[in-house]
């Protein structure tokens, strides 16, 4: 009986997932913060300072686009399927190269699990894009360097 290959694309999709939450949250928080000075800052009558109001409602609505740039990272992962095995480079593929472990996913760095690293990308990212679509025994030359996709998973 041929023994099955470790998969850690599961662990991948979620400490994917709670990269996405704790942005949502980190974002979250920090929207509230700055709406509630804004907020207080506007009640102090006492208080002619415009452009103190100004500056912290920009940064409430700061703090508001980057709470939709973490739902929209959730998003992305809830679309992608961690038990679907790919055979080529894709959205939800874990690929093996000659170059480093990689994640297509979001953007969420580096990843240790079983003590080996991977790093989480977005299809967008310039790697992702060289070896899209690719499958094992592809190679390809990036930032001159030759990658040899060794698995897709």
């Amino acid at each position: 009986m041929a023994k099955k290959k470790s998969n850690p694309k599961e662990a991948l999709y979620k400490a994917c997932l709670e990269y996405a939450a704790k942005r949502i949250q980190t974002a979250t928080d920090a929207y509230k913060s700055a709406q509630d000075s804004a907020n207080e800052e506007t009640k102090n009558t006492a208080s002619e300072d415009d452009n103190s109001k100004a500056m912290l409602q920009i940064e409430a609505e700061q703090q508001a686009k980057h709470m939709l740039e973490a739902r929209k990272l959730k998003e992305e992962m809830i679309r992608i399927d961690p038990n679907t095995d790919h055979t080529t480079v894709a959205p939800g593929s874990l690929v093996i190269t000659s170059l480093g472990n990689y994640y297509i996913s979001i953007s969420a760095g580096k990843i240790d699990i079983d003590k080996k690293s991977y790093f989480a990308i977005s299809i967008s990212a310039p790697i992702a894009q060289a070896i899209k679509g690719m499958k094992i025994g592809d190679k390809v030359k990036f930032n001159d360097k030759m990658i040899e996709i060794l698995d897709v998973i």
